[in-house]
């Protein structure tokens, strides 16, 4: 396939996504621009976020291709948006909302997509015999761009006490030199960040470093954009996913990391098994990423059926995202759960809109109306495909 994918990275909480979106694709044989470009005919175009969008909406208009807008659960209230530009709207779980909120907004909901790990391959254990096994060493590296210095003189008295620990603290500013008692050591190059996990015997990080430091098997804590996450275990490793692998839920960037929680996870004898992690963490990786994938399939499918022969047997239903809504007199279609108005319609619009709240093949649903009027009844409900206001009865069975 060939994939149009604008991304922004306008969060480091999104970075692991964005990388996953990009070698889920990648590893499925897709081919990703980046770039726009008129003389190429797309198979689907993903747009993540808001920013991205009103960027390119005016050209996403005109091109005859499905277009994905996606975006975080966490950020749905100021990302969710109601454009001519967009076709479905994939919102990604990071976290929890509750189920009326859910059932009021009834888009494509999916997990995460994590990063394959053909990039840096397992090395768990791999220096196991080449380096020494005392004093223990400990990796930090936290949200280099913002937060890791916050973090770092948050946590530096307590690990100003660990004498009998080597700690790497890699940062771009090296800020706190002046402070760091002689067994922490301060690292600048992010080149090297996979070699300095495999050196490692525990790793303290957030988002793309903690996620490869379980790959790799190692003890790995989450310190990040919100809040301090503890060890990961094969019990919540599902739960640090869903979290970016940036803490927990309800945690503030802000907030007191408490040292005997950090402490205790740093000389916990009980290690979580890191082969059983690593098995979860690629059948997590591999099931989610072919979801994602199948997903792309079944729209760029869906968008060459509804223009073939086969829209005459195929049943459709009203798109859960929308209904018809009076409002001061006026009837209107409109977005669900945000109260959001679409478009203003007529009676027979409304009308036949509302037909297909039951599934009706398009053949069904013309016998409903006297004939006089069925070739424009006919065209109006092509529209209302096309602009997938009406949509195979089986399509949100992804």
């Amino acid at each position: 396939m060939e994939i149009l994918f604008l991304s922004c990275r306008y969060k480091a909480i999104h970075y692991l996504l964005v990388e996953g979106i990009n070698e889920c694709l990648e590893n499925n044989k897709c081919r990703v621009s980046t770039e726009f470009n008129p003389t190429t005919k797309y198979d689907c175009v993903l747009v993540f976020n808001r920013k991205v969008l009103e960027q390119y909406e005016e050209i996403l208009k005109t091109v005859k291709t499905p277009v994905i807008y996606m975006f975080c659960m966490s950020d749905i209230v100021k990302e969710y948006c109601v454009s001519d530009a967009i076709d479905y709207t994939l919102v990604f779980k990071d976290k929890i909302l509750n189920t009326e909120h859910l059932l009021s907004v009834p888009l494509i909901y999916r997990d995460m997509v994590l990063p394959a790990d053909k990039i840096y391959p397992q090395t768990a254990n791999n220096n196991e015999a080449s380096r020494p096994k005392k004093p223990p060493v400990i990796y930090l590296n936290i949200d280099d761009e913002y937060f890791g210095d916050l973090f770092f003189f948050k946590i530096l008295p307590f690990l100003n006490l660990l004498h009998n620990y080597e700690i790497y603290y890699q940062s771009k500013k090296g800020i706190g030199r002046q402070v760091m008692n002689k067994h922490i050591r301060f690292v600048k190059s992010q080149k090297n960040i996979e070699d300095s996990i495999d050196k490692s015997d525990i790793v303290i990080a957030s988002g793309l470093v903690a996620y490869r430091s379980v790959q790799r098997g190692k003890k790995t804590i989450v310190i990040g954009e919100k809040g301090y996450g503890g060890l990961i275990t094969e019990e919540n490793l599902e739960y640090h996913i869903s979290n970016f692998f940036q803490g927990r839920t309800g945690g503030k960037f802000d907030e007191a990391i408490p040292p005997q929680l950090l402490l205790r996870s740093i000389v916990s004898e009980e290690a979580p098994d890191p082969q059983k992690i690593i098995k979860k963490l690629s059948f997590i990786q591999s099931q989610n990423g072919k979801e994602f994938v199948s997903l792309i399939e079944k729209v760029r499918d869906f968008d060459k059926k509804n223009y073939s022969d086969e829209m005459n047997t195929t049943y459709y239903i009203l798109n859960p995202n929308y209904e018809i809504t009076k409002k001061k007199s006026r009837i209107w279609l409109s977005k669900r759960g945000f109260n959001k108005l679409y478009k203003p319609v007529n009676e027979s619009e409304a009308t036949v809109i509302l037909t297909f709240r039951k599934p009706h093949t398009l053949p069904e649903a013309l016998n409903t109306f006297s004939q006089e009027y069925t070739e424009d009844i006919k065209e109006y409900i092509h529209e209302l495909i096309a602009k997938k206001i009406l949509v195979p009865v089986d399509f949100y069975d992804v």
